[in-house]
């Protein structure tokens, strides 16, 4: 074989090997570039009305439950509680504050999810 061959055959390869690193780099740069602009039009998105309707979904809720459980006991009156079953329906009246695992769930929901997309964008 040839030393021009050999040269060739060399040149070849370290051509290939030159051109798809300087591909596989550009194509990096092209991801880290359209994440960066993915980033700011979230945080542009995020740091909008986005914040605000989100707090007043909670304020709503939060008001809502607080008037479920605590609403019977300061307005007098009595709650009636249906609890469905298999074969039969039962109802309870009762006068007070309401607290049942409903509630709880509802609570635990909305406060985890606040915390945690408060934990998300620090």
């Amino acid at each position: 074989m040839s030393i021009e061959l050999i040269t060739m055959g060399v040149s070849t390869l370290g051509g290939f090997a030159l051109k798809y690193l300087a591909t596989q780099a550009q194509y990096r740069h092209e991801q880290f570039r359209d994440l960066m602009k993915a980033q700011d039009r979230a945080e542009k998105a995020d740091g909008g009305q986005g914040k605000y309707v989100r707090r007043f979904i909670v304020l709503v809720m939060m008001s809502l439950l607080v008037f479920i459980v605590a609403g019977p006991a300061f307005l007098d009156i009595n709650t009636i509680l249906v609890n469905e079953g298999w074969l039969w329906t039962t109802t309870t009246e009762i006068k007070g504050i309401i607290y049942d695992n409903t509630i709880r769930e509802i609570l635990v929901a909305i406060i985890g999810f606040y915390f945690g997309t408060s934990a998300a964008t620090k």
